[in-house]
């Protein structure tokens, strides 16, 4: 069959094309546009086909799905500061305000949500769960940071030279009071044994984001053949099932809202982003009580 007859979109279609930035779309590298050693077509193939059809049909069923998750990613991070964007500013004049745990790190879940999102579009849908297990685990060092600062060991932890257990850092937000608060009033409303950071223990589940955390490690850390065995029923990949990417989808909702709630209770008066509404009404996605609750107590959002 020729790639003519192969093709399953119209020319004018967007999808059809592929284009370089201009240097002026990147804000440090300015990318470089020549062509020294341009790859073979045969290895170009090999490597791209599979996702390429992947990326076809997934964009092609679920783009209401895929505009949920971009707008949420939109609307992570805070707005660029006027002053910045400024073409006629003098760079020497504008000092930057000091940065926190929070703010460093919550563009750096913008990046993982981000590679989520490719990733699921492409069909490499464990490798994007393991990117939303990397988000989680940034938002609750955040939050640790925020309640227990300590700029020296926060630095030597970014740079690569502090291990942080996760379990433990859930001990010590648990812990906090103004999380205790959070979760002494949860538990009381909705006559529940378990909120945010609870241990799990014989006699009750682990708390949500202790609970997320497993499920998401359990898939992003298993072996090769259960992945494909799982995610793609079985076959080589990367290929398209739709029951995976919805998966991948509601899990990704999932830890946007609990990451926000969880840097919220780190650091007091952060942003709520406009559009965040959708996370409580998107198709295919029931939000767990606790996410509701958290939406409208820390936010009056419901």
């Amino acid at each position: 069959m020729s790639e003519e007859t192969n093709l399953i979109f119209e020319k004018d279609d967007f999808r059809y094309k592929r284009y370089l930035l201009p240097a002026e779309a990147f804000a440090l590298n300015a990318g470089d546009d020549s062509e020294r050693d341009i790859v073979d077509k045969e290895v170009w193939r090999n490597v791209i086909s599979l996702p390429d059809d992947v990326s076809l049909r997934t964009s092609g069923n679920f783009g209401m799905h895929l505009k949920a998750m971009t707008n949420l990613v939109h609307e992570w991070i805070d707005p660029i500061p006027a002053e910045v964007l400024d073409p006629d500013r003098d760079p020497a004049s504008y000092t930057p305000p000091p940065q926190t745990p929070t703010d460093r790190l919550i563009l750096d879940m913008y990046e993982q949500f981000n590679a989520c999102i490719f990733n699921a579009l492409t069909g490499w849908y464990w490798i994007a769960i393991g990117c939303l297990r990397g988000a989680l685990e940034l938002s609750v060092v955040a939050a640790y940071f925020e309640i227990q600062p300590s700029q020296a060991v926060f630095d030597n932890w970014y740079n690569g030279g502090e291990e942080l257990k996760f379990g433990n850092l859930c001990d010590h937000l648990g812990n906090a009071s103004a999380i205790r608060s959070f979760e002494t009033d949860y538990k009381s409303q909705h006559s529940a044994t378990v909120a945010l950071f609870d241990q799990r223990n014989p006699h009750r589940p682990a708390g949500l984001v202790r609970s997320i955390f497993s499920s998401l490690s359990d898939s992003a850390h298993t072996r090769p053949h259960v992945a494909a065995s799982r995610f793609w029923e079985g076959s080589n990949g990367p290929v398209f099932v739709v029951d995976s990417f919805i998966e991948v989808y509601r899990c990704f909702l999932e830890v946007v809202a609990i990451s926000r709630i969880i840097l919220t209770l780190g650091k007091s008066g952060l942003r709520y982003p406009d559009g965040f509404e959708l996370l409580l009404a998107a198709p295919e996605f029931t939000p767990h009580q606790i996410i509701k609750f958290g939406f409208e107590k820390l936010w009056g959002r419901s």
